[in-house]
């Protein structure tokens, strides 16, 4: 056990830790009396941490059956997107205020190289951790400490999974970059009406991708 961390976080970390790496499917019961000898934690703790999961919607708490990981289809990806939309939104907008302070320009200068090199590297779920950590720095320049609490809630582990199933980012990891860029470089110039465009036009491109319907091509420009 991690010294000082709580024993929520821990159930947290080894079930989440369990869905990356298929461990736990979506439909599949979790056992807390099981998870808790696992990690030598007494059921408390696992049922408390289960309940902060089936806040997250990560699982659902069904009489008789107890805690299930909860199934995704397209359409809760397409409703998981809308929500990260708003969230961006605001995001963006916030951090665009205070994005020409000069450590804050250098850091986003600084996720921009590192969001450059990773995304031509990584896979899988942690292919959506780097662009996570764009909105993550956006917040925090943003300074809204709920905006950032309610975006952390939403971008996990469990939701980035799917996202990596879902979205044929491999073709696509150069129209990643440039779509972040666009908002990257508004947001430095202060222009928050253009980077808001550009994060609506990412989240559309997303949803196209997903659906299969207009999908974009890997390099070309689209209309949605």
């Amino acid at each position: 056990m991690v010294k000082n961390k709580p024993a929520a976080e821990l159930v947290l970390d080894e079930l989440l830790r369990g869905v990356d790496s298929g461990d736990y499917l979506p439909g599949q019961r979790v056992n807390a009396a099981s998870l808790g000898k696992k990690l030598g934690l007494s059921l408390a703790p696992v049922r408390e941490a289960l309940h902060v999961l089936a806040g997250q919607g990560v699982v659902e708490l069904l009489p008789k059956r107890g805690a299930v990981l909860r199934e995704m289809r397209n359409e809760d990806l397409r409703d998981y997107w809308s929500v990260l939309l708003a969230l961006g939104r605001l995001g963006i907008e916030l951090a665009t205020v205070k994005a020409a302070e000069p450590d804050n320009a250098k850091r986003l200068r600084q996720e921009q190289a590192h969001l450059h090199r990773r995304l031509l590297e990584v896979n899988g779920s942690a292919f959506y951790k780097v662009t996570n950590r764009v909105h993550y720095l956006l917040n925090e320049i943003a300074d809204n400490r709920f905006l950032h609490d309610l975006t952390s809630r939403y971008m996990i582990l469990y939701w980035e999974k799917f996202l990596s199933e879902q979205l044929p980012y491999e073709d696509y990891r150069q129209d990643y970059i440039a779509n972040y860029d666009r908002i990257i470089e508004s947001v430095l110039r202060g222009d928050s009406r253009t980077a808001v465009a550009a994060w609506e036009y990412h989240v559309r491109w997303s949803v196209a991708l997903i659906e299969g319907v207009n999908a974009p091509r890997p390099g070309q420009p689209w209309i949605g």
